[in-house]
């Protein structure tokens, strides 16, 4: 890979780590797809910066959990 690619990708995993962003979120700031945000983030990372996986790792999956919630108040909500 090229260097602005490993550059996007550490600025990306640390830009996540350092605000709690979602995915959605990174990937208006880096001007890229949800997609690719979610592949760098989740496969490419390991490749090139492991040390950054297991922050990252926990903001996705903190970000997940609260979407769950979410969902879950609404269709308590609605029901």
């Amino acid at each position: 890979m090229d260097d602005l690619f490993e550059l996007r990708l550490k600025e990306m995993a640390l830009y996540v780590i350092e605000t709690g962003c979602t995915v959605r979120d990174a990937a208006n700031v880096f001007g890229v797809s949800k997609s690719t945000v979610h592949k760098d983030l989740t496969k490419t990372l390991k490749d090139y910066y492991p040390s950054l996986c297991g922050p990252v790792e926990e903001v996705l999956i903190k970000n997940m959990i609260l979407f769950i919630i979410l969902v879950m108040l609404i269709y308590h909500y609605i029901s």
